[in-house]
This record gives structure tokens, sequence and C-alpha cells, in this order.
């Protein structure tokens, strides 16, 4: 069965390639991961990451064949913002990283939800100092919080649907090995053409069911930051202008569910 390291060896695999049309050697993190997913969701993580970065890809050939089809002011094709722009490769074939101190902030909130009833609740980002692939970890007593959907962005927004969460974040969930009382949810973030988001947005919509039997009190609602063991919450960001990929550190604000 696939260890939950296999996500972030994707992941980590497609924020550095997704721009190049040579392939390089990823190795994947020695830390034991801490949970292990169905094969479904591992699966579904990794084609949706695939998929998203062809699709992006593509997107990014056919706005170059537009410019140069269209005027003769277009970008030139080497212009450094260029979607779809390989990144500079160095001596050993790999794209030079670099770890920085700005980060960004994920939050939880605080919210009331009664027995048997749905709930829903926004994941917040703040102090983004820029990302082209994220992947967080949202934790919930599976005792008695049913997992029932999620979707990038700000689901009460009409507009949502044209959003970058929207259309760059997947999810999926799994069950821990060694916390066998948790769901995780697996919040992906990425965007096969390496473009930097820097706004502070609304990063996710989820919805729980509360089960019938659940007792009233108040429940976390948490970030798990180092899931694999290693630091392997994951922020990156392909500075195009250097040619560098930005390692950013996100910090994770916990929040809870009140049961009345």
């Amino acid at each position: 069965m696939k260890k939950i390291r296999s996500i972030i060896s994707a992941v980590a695999a497609v924020s550095l390639l997704a721009l190049t049309v040579t392939s390089c050697e990823k190795v994947a993190p020695d830390a034991p991961s801490a949970g292990t997913p169905d094969n479904a969701a591992v699966t579904e993580a990794d084609n949706a990451g695939a998929e998203n970065a062809g699709n992006a890809g593509n997107a990014g050939n056919n706005e170059s064949s537009k410019s140069e089809d269209s005027t003769a002011d277009a970008k030139p094709s080497n212009s450094a913002d260029e979607i779809g722009k390989p990144p500079k490769m160095n001596e050993n074939n790999l794209v030079d990283q670099q770890v920085v101190s700005e980060g960004l902030t994920l939050s939880l909130p605080d919210i009331e939800a009664s027995a048997g009833e749905e709930v829903s609740f926004k994941v917040d980002l703040s102090d983004n100092s820029g990302l082209t692939t994220l992947i967080a970890w949202i934790d919930f007593n599976k005792d008695y919080f049913e997992y029932v959907s999620a979707v990038g962005g700000d689901a009460d927004d009409e507009e949502n649907e044209d959003s970058v969460m929207y259309s760059n974040l997947t999810f999926n969930t799994f069950n821990k090995e060694d916390e066998p009382d948790k769901t995780t949810l697996v919040c992906l973030y990425l965007d096969g053409a390496q473009q930097t988001f820097k706004e502070n947005t609304t990063f996710a919509t989820v919805t729980l069911k509360v089960k019938e039997d659940t007792p009233a009190g108040k429940y976390d609602l948490a970030f798990d930051p180092d899931l694999d063991g290693n630091g392997g919450a994951m922020c990156n960001d392909y500075d195009r202008k250097n040619e560098v990929l930005l390692i950013r550190t996100p910090k994770f604000k916990n929040g809870s569910i009140t049961v009345k």
C-alpha cells in the first residue's frame, strides 16, 4: 500500500518539472510517513496533479500560439513571464532551490454546529508571499464527523469557478495508521504552469457532517504541519526572474467545532 510520501514526492516532482520538456530524478524523503492513504485516494491525487499540470501546460501552449498569431507587439517567446517557459536546470539536472523566511498563513475557524447537521467552514489564506505549490492536511475526529465535500476557494462566491483556487486545488481523504480515530483531508494546490499566486483569499470551503450521536462539546479542527515526520508541510514558489524554486514554510492556525 502506498504511503503518504508518494503524494508529497509526486507534488514535489511536478512542482520542479511541470514546465520542462526534460525529466530528472526526484528522491523521496527518507523519513517514514505517519499515515497510509487508501490506494484510490493516492491514485486520484497523483492523477489529478498530473492532469492539472498537463492542462495548465496545454493552456500555456495555446496561449503561446495565440500570441504568435496576434500582433507584432506580443511578448517574445523567451519572455521570463511566459507561461510554459522551462525552468533553468543546474549542473545536476535539477532546478536550483532556496529556503526563504517569507511564507504564508492558513487558518481554520471556530464554528458551531448541531448533531446531525452538515456544516461548512472556510480555510483562510493570508500573509501570502507567493506560492505555486502547496500541500496541507486537516484532521478531524472520524467518530463524530464525516467528510462530505470540499472545493477550492469561496463556495459562496458566485464567480468562484473562475478563481485560481477553484482551478488548482484537489482534495482527498485518508485514515492515519497511528491515529485511527482521525480522518485527514489532503489539500493539494498545484499550478502546473508555475505561475506565482500572491493574493490573500479563501483557500478552500470544506463541508463536514456532524454525526447524529455526537455528544455536545468542543472538538479540534486542526492542521497537521508535519505529517511525514520530516517537515512535510510544503509550499513552493517558482521565482521566474531568478530561475530558482523558493521553499516557503507555512504557518498554521487551528480552529474548532463546538457541537451544541
